[in-house]
């Protein structure tokens, strides 16, 4: 079980990563920054639970995952694509936040495919929390993206003409 949720952290790990680099990109509007520092934040802290929970007792981290280790080893593959798409490039605003959009709504299936059974309540409710949060990225970053097209992008366009 320890495996698993080393693995789900990895998950958590590169994500927080991916987005620091978007967060430190100088080029972005502040707006579009903070957002990713926020979502960095989030996931490290999300990293942080997990670790917390990998630190009790065996017999504490009493879980039945309800998803084949291959879905799961799929969700770090494609964390891991991610970021290597992500390594030493800059992206441009708009592409950042799609991608950013793209890895959230894979974290989100994920996490609906992954209902686990915890017999310790609180353990599940950690990993209901960590779902409806990775939901509210979503809907932050698709906040931003129509803020992004309706006052950063026509000021973009404005300074390449």
């Amino acid at each position: 079980m320890r495996s698993f949720l080393q693995q789900c952290k990895r998950i958590e790990e590169i994500a927080s990563k991916v987005y620091k680099q978007f967060a430190d990109e100088k080029s972005y509007a502040k707006e579009v920054r903070q957002v990713f520092q926020k979502l960095s934040d989030d996931e490290r802290m999300h990293a942080r639970q997990i670790d917390l929970v990998l630190q009790a007792n065996e017999n504490d981290i009493d879980v039945t995952p309800m998803i084949a280790g291959e879905k799961l080893d799929e969700a770090v593959k494609l964390a891991e694509s991610f970021a290597r798409e992500v390594e030493d490039k800059i992206l441009n605003e708009e592409k950042a936040l799609q991608i950013t959009v793209q890895i959230e709504q894979q974290f989100v299936k994920f996490h609906v495919q992954n209902a686990m059974f915890f017999r310790n309540l609180k353990l599940a409710e950690l990993f209901n929390e960590l779902g409806r949060e990775d939901e509210v990225h979503l809907n932050t970053l698709r906040d931003c993206l129509k803020w992004w097209h309706s006052e950063r992008k026509p000021i973009l366009k404005e300074i390449e003409l």
